[in-house]
């Protein structure tokens, strides 16, 4: 309880620095963010421990109302990245919208130029651990995606997503 309490402190010194960081909620510790003013965090939102968040210079990354992000998850974001309300991200998770360019093989990717393509997490889903939701993505609502799956694509409203690449494998 005791850190639950310094969390929610240490969320509220936080919110002077983000965009928007809505209380109450709570942030454990450590965390790396990079791009502190360009991340909008609504109300009740749950950030565990070892979180690493980078958003680059224009880009945009919303976490909305009652979302909760376990340990270990990795945000990258070079244009814009949402989840919605409600939505559960199991530990180990990596979210991007960001591909990193290999098609000129004379060049080291680190230096080619990347593309960015908006993710969109939908209204409570629930993203299971170890799985990596690419560039580009799109989850509709009430989407559950399954233990280390590679995510990427458009996929509609309550399924249940697997597999890597990930399919949908039931409609619920």
């Amino acid at each position: 309880m005791l850190n639950k309490i310094i969390w929610f402190l240490r969320a509220f010194i936080y919110s002077l620095f983000f965009s928007r960081f809505g209380l109450p909620g709570y942030i454990g510790k450590p965390i790396f963010i990079y791009g502190y003013k360009r991340i909008k965090v609504g109300k009740r939102a749950r950030i565990f421990p070892h979180i690493r968040i980078e958003v680059l210079p224009h880009a945009l990354l919303e976490i909305e109302d009652d979302v909760a992000i376990a340990q270990n998850v990795h945000i990258t974001c070079g244009r814009r990245v949402v989840i919605k309300s409600g939505a559960c991200v199991a530990a180990n998770v990596c979210i991007t919208d960001t591909r990193h360019n290999y098609s000129d093989l004379s060049c080291n990717v680190l230096k080619q130029i990347d593309t960015y393509s908006d993710t969109v997490i939908g209204e409570d889903c629930f993203i299971g651990f170890g799985s990596v939701i690419d560039s580009g993505t799109v989850l509709g609502k009430h989407c559950i995606v399954a233990a280390n799956s590679n995510v990427k694509g458009v996929f509609p409203d309550n399924c249940i997503i697997a597999g890597s690449p990930a399919k949908v494998v039931k409609k619920l």
